[in-house]
């Protein structure tokens, strides 16, 4: 359980995050202008930039229902956030990868799952990054265990089960009578879960973009 002090410093650091994260919101994306003439690694830059659009907004909402005093809300939006961030980890593997085989095409193809993925169109497009596979990946990544169970812990929020429902919503007063309207019991820990979030977002953003820069020199080298 996470004390008053304790949720009011972590909000602190996600909203400061999250102002850092704005501030460097690109209104496009130009290879060229950015020395980039391979489209595995153009795709990279949309889909890093898109990805950073898409937090950011999300990060809006879900300090903005926080503040109203809507945590439910704001933790089904927090769920989305770290499926948001962990494609960041999905890259990061995938450039990992990249560096130990040089093999372009299989970045390509990696890389096009995060941009133009889809589980609903499966003849036109390729399949969509799995999200909980990317959770595992990240984790693995930060080296910090705990991210799973950051996720399960929103996925009960998300999902129709007793946090999400009854402990949000209603409170036995006796075996034959529940009383709905009255103070949620079951709370999640928004800020301290948007704090994780978005500061590990700001970190793989910024591996992602000098990976890069690493790939686009070493592809380069090799035409």
């Amino acid at each position: 359980m996470t004390n008053r002090t304790e949720a009011y410093a972590a909000l602190q650091e996600a909203k400061e995050a999250a102002s850092r994260l704005r501030a460097s919101l690109p209104s496009s994306v130009d290879a060229a202008q950015q020395g980039i003439m391979f489209k595995s690694l153009f795709y990279a830059l949309v889909v890093r930039e898109a990805l950073l659009h898409r937090i950011v907004a999300l990060a809006d909402d879900a300090f903005a229902l926080h503040d109203a005093s809507r945590s439910l809300s704001a933790a089904i939006i927090a769920r989305s956030m770290l499926e948001t961030m962990s494609v960041l980890g999905y890259l990061r593997s995938v450039f990992e990868k990249f560096e130990a085989t040089g093999d372009e095409k299989v970045l390509f193809d990696r890389i096009a799952k995060a941009v133009v993925g889809a589980r609903n169109m499966q003849d036109e497009a390729p399949t969509a990054v799995h999200v909980l596979k990317a959770i595992e990946e990240t984790e693995r990544r930060i080296g910090v265990p705990g991210l799973m169970a950051v996720y399960e812990s929103l996925c009960e929020f998300t999902h129709p089960n007793w946090s999400g429902v009854l402990g949000s919503f209603g409170e036995h007063e006796h075996a034959h009578r529940v009383v709905f309207g009255t103070p949620a019991r079951a709370i999640p820990s928004v800020e301290v879960h948007l704090a994780i979030i978005l500061t590990t977002f700001e970190q793989f953003y910024t591996w992602l973009g000098e990976a890069i820069c690493m790939a686009n020199a070493r592809l380069e080298q090799n035409r």
